[in-house]
């Protein structure tokens, strides 16, 4: 029998401890790991139980909430709308309602008042000379395609009304240019592929189709020749009217201003404006700096300033008191900047309703401003040129529409009156409605 080996059988032992020491470790591990794991999914849990909680409080206060505002907002309307019996505010609504708004009764008295404008006379006196030959152009085509049997229908309806077509070609050849952009009025496009179209559904051959075309071009064309020379003599019996509008204005006569930058053919109200003028105003504005003037020398209470050209970019003011004496200042050299432009004078008046008088040649206005560390900026305008018509247009009107539109201007005046006084009322039956509400709800209300 052997000698037993403590030594070598203590160190097995050891060995055999220590792995299952570290078995245990490693399962003990494991557990730990899955306690907390179950720790923080309990943990999570509670935290959604109670967000799931203050999200159910919140949708309870806020229906709460929402049900006492429409407590209180339908208690307001409800003492509002008492108190506008009471106290008229609903009347003057319902009379207000009742009727047209003051808009069309304006619109009413414009359309009366265009007809009798020169601009309105005008378009008038061009549909009245330029439709007979545009009847005549389309016959003309009529009869022409009749030759090869071929029926013509009308491009141009004169029955319909605000017929824009028709309009835009009684203003054919007119044009209007900014810039590199420029559009000449007209519907002669138009107008060709109608009877294009028509001849194309036609049984003939290209040739002759191509012949036919260029016949009723050539119809199209002469129509169109006759209708400038037609608008040009229209504009002619009217010139004296705005006989002193300067050149670039009087080449803009048929060019209407459609809003938003948008140009089309027609005469511009504003052509009514430059017929109603008392006077076409052309002034000069000049402004110049000089380093060595004294503000002290400007600003003199009852003296009147003039600016002076010596020539050759050189200036003086002068400078004229009450009492009539005159101060100058010493000549300055400057380049300055000079514009000059022309607008028209109509029936202006003052702050408190007095007309004022057009303007006469010399009349001027001064103004000065120091500089930011020395001299003088000096701004100067001048009239240098007053023309007027050669006739003056009168707007005139039956006795009957008149009296239509003082009619008119007298239910607009009353339907300002009850909009004024529905409004003030309606303040009243606000402010009521509001502190009653108060009352009822507390700060919480209205």
């Amino acid at each position: 029998m052997g000698k037993f080996n403590f030594r070598k059988h203590a160190l097995a032992y050891s060995t055999v401890a220590l792995l299952v020491a570290m078995a245990a470790i490693k399962g003990g591990g494991k557990i730990v790991q899955h306690v907390k794991e179950r720790k923080q999914a309990k943990i999570e849990a509670a935290e959604e139980r109670e967000w799931q909680r203050q999200k159910e409080q919140e949708r309870i206060e806020d229906s709460i909430a929402r049900a006492e505002k429409k407590r209180q907002d339908d208690y307001y309307d409800h003492v509002r709308d008492s108190v506008a019996q009471r106290n008229g505010e609903q009347r003057y609504a319902d009379s207000l309602a009742s009727g047209r708004g003051e808009y069309e009764d304006e619109s009413e008295i414009r359309t009366i008042e265009w007809a009798h404008s020169l601009a309105g006379t005008m378009e008038r006196e061009l549909m009245t000379a330029g439709k007979p030959i545009i009847q005549h152009g389309e016959q003309e085509i009529r009869d022409l395609l009749a030759k090869y049997g071929v029926a013509y229908t009308n491009f141009f309806d004169f029955a319909e009304e605000d017929n824009w077509t028709l309009h835009d070609e009684l203003f054919v050849g007119v044009s209007y240019q900014d810039g590199d952009y420029r559009e000449t009025f007209g519907a002669t496009a138009e107008w060709q592929a109608h009877v294009d179209a028509i001849i194309d559904k036609s049984d003939y051959g290209e040739p002759r189709k191509a012949e036919m075309k260029q016949k009723t071009a050539e119809k199209i064309a002469n129509t169109e020749q006759q209708l400038r020379a037609s608008r040009e003599n229209v504009q002619a019996r009217f010139a004296d009217y705005y006989s002193a509008l300067p050149q670039e204005y009087k080449d803009y006569i048929g060019v209407e201003s459609l809003g938003e930058g948008e140009m089309g053919p027609g005469y511009d109200a504003s052509l009514n404006y430059y017929a109603n003028a008392g006077g076409i105003v052309t002034r000069r504005e000049i402004h110049v700096y000089d380093s060595n003037l004294d503000p002290d020398f400007f600003g003199e209470p009852g003296a009147t300033y003039k600016l002076v050209s010596l020539g050759n970019n050189k200036w003086q003011v002068v400078k004229t008191r009450a009492d009539g004496t005159v101060a100058k200042t010493t000549a300055f050299q400057d380049k300055g900047s000079i514009y000059t432009y022309t607008n028209t004078f109509g029936d202006e008046t003052d702050e408190e309703g007095n007309p004022i008088p057009v303007p006469k040649v010399g009349d001027s206005y001064f103004d000065f401003r120091p500089g930011a560390n020395i001299g003088v900026h000096i701004s100067f305008t001048e009239v240098i040129k007053v023309e007027k018509h050669n006739k003056q247009w009168k707007t005139q009107f039956t006795e009957s529409e008149q009296r239509q539109m003082d009619s008119l201007r007298e239910r607009i005046a009353k339907k300002s009156e009850w909009s004024h006084k529905q409004w003030e009322l309606g303040r009243q039956s606000d402010s009521i409605a509001r502190a009653m509400t108060q009352r009822r709800f507390g700060n919480r209300g209205q």
